[in-house]
């Protein structure tokens, strides 16, 4: 991979497991999945996601990634990174993008996981080339995302 290479770590966080992905120009690079065990709560969950990004990221140079994006099951507040509430991990206003940019030193960006799933179709998935679809997303629990008019 050329020195300039800029790489992302994408985290989608479930109520059964954490999935990890290092990732350049679209491609992932490397995956790393751990169990979530909600029963953890938010401190325990959040080591366990620093866990997965060390191991996702072990054998790349940390200065060459430029942040991480996470996806989250729940309501989410982007703009802050706060889980408003996540039924599948019993959340109530925790402030995920805050706790994981402290601990990673890294920015961090939070958007609901169905929607970073449609985007992700949309650019590089069954989605591409489409200027209107729906994702359904089954996981622990059922997420919709919408694209219409490429939006």
């Amino acid at each position: 991979m050329p020195e300039k290479a800029k790489m992302s770590v994408g985290i989608d966080l479930g109520g059964t497991k954490i999935a990890a992905g290092i990732c350049s120009r679209g491609k992932i690079l490397k995956k790393s999945i751990f169990p979530t065990n909600p029963l953890k709560g938010f401190n325990g969950i959040i080591e366990v996601i620093c866990e997965t990004f060390n191991q996702v990221t072990a054998g790349f140079d940390k200065k060459l990634i430029k942040g991480v994006g996470i996806g989250s099951a729940g309501q989410i507040d982007a703009a802050s990174g706060n889980v408003i509430f996540s039924p599948n991990l019993n959340w109530h206003n925790e402030p995920l993008g805050k706790a994981l940019c402290e601990k990673l030193n890294l920015p961090v960006k939070v958007i609901n996981d169905v929607r970073a799933a449609t985007l992700a179709e949309l650019k590089y998935g069954n989605g591409k080339g489409f200027k209107n679809f729906v994702n359904i997303f089954v996981g622990t629990g059922i997420g919709s995302g919408f694209v219409l008019n490429g939006k």
